[in-house]
C-alpha cells in the first residue's frame, strides 16, 4: 500500500469520513481564481441554457470561465 493510502486510511479510522475530504479548500489560503463570488456567478449562469441553446459541457463551461476571468482561450 502506498504511503498516502495508509495516511488516508489512518485519518478515516481516527476521525471518520469527514477527515478524508479535500482539505485544500480549508487550508487557510485565499482562493486564487475560483473565488466564492465567481462560483456564485457560475452557478447562476449554469442555471440557464448556454448561448447556443444546447446543453452545458466541460468545454463550454471552461470557455465561460476563461471569458469571466479575462483569460485567452482557444479550442
Amino acid at each position: 500500500m502506498q504511503r498516502w493510502q495508509e495516511q488516508l486510511a489512518s485519518r478515516y479510522n481516527q476521525f471518520g469520513p469527514d477527515a478524508v475530504g479535500d482539505r485544500r479548500r480549508r487550508n487557510g489560503a485565499n482562493p486564487r481564481l475560483l473565488t466564492p463570488e465567481l462560483l456564485d456567478k457560475l452557478r447562476a449562469r449554469l442555471a440557464q441554457p448556454p448561448p447556443d441553446g444546447g446543453t452545458w459541457s466541460t468545454p463550454k463551461i471552461a470557455l465561460r470561465m476563461a471569458q469571466e476571468l479575462g483569460l485567452a482561450w482557444s479550442d
